[in-house]
């Protein structure tokens, strides 16, 4: 595994000088050579993040917690796309919709959270009530 790591910093340190050369010999395309790259790098990680999801996913349910596990693995996984998608739309120039898209990926999280909010207050209320 830290062979994996060693080789995607250093390909995204080449990358990243590479998209440097680009910008100041005026390629108008860098922004998408960085997004291209970003691509890549995830590429690479894309079959360690499915088993790690299936594994958790596996030990939760063995548990008895896979509801509560399958949601947390969901803020996860929004919370990194939308961060993602956040910052190439940001590589590529496009601030407004960078912030709009971290804005929107928030409201996501809460409306994913809030029925566990809602749930805690009901039982939180019923254990005082009584």
């Amino acid at each position: 595994m830290s062979g994996d790591v060693v080789r995607i910093c250093a390909s995204a340190l080449i990358a990243a000088v590479c998209g440097i050369l680009l910008r100041e010999l005026g390629w108008r395309g860098a922004g998408v050579f960085s997004v291209l790259a970003l691509v890549i790098f995830l590429g690479t990680v894309a079959d360690g993040i499915s088993s790690l999801s299936k594994d958790v996913l596996l030990i939760s349910e063995e548990y008895g917690v896979g509801r509560t596990a399958k949601e947390i693995l969901k803020v996860i996984g929004v919370s990194y796309l939308f961060g993602i998608c956040s910052d190439v739309c940001s590589e590529l120039g496009e601030r407004a919709i960078a912030g709009a898209l971290t804005v929107v990926g928030r409201v996501e999280i809460l409306l994913i959270v809030m029925p566990y909010f809602f749930e805690m207050i009901r039982n939180a209320a019923a254990l005082v009530g009584q």
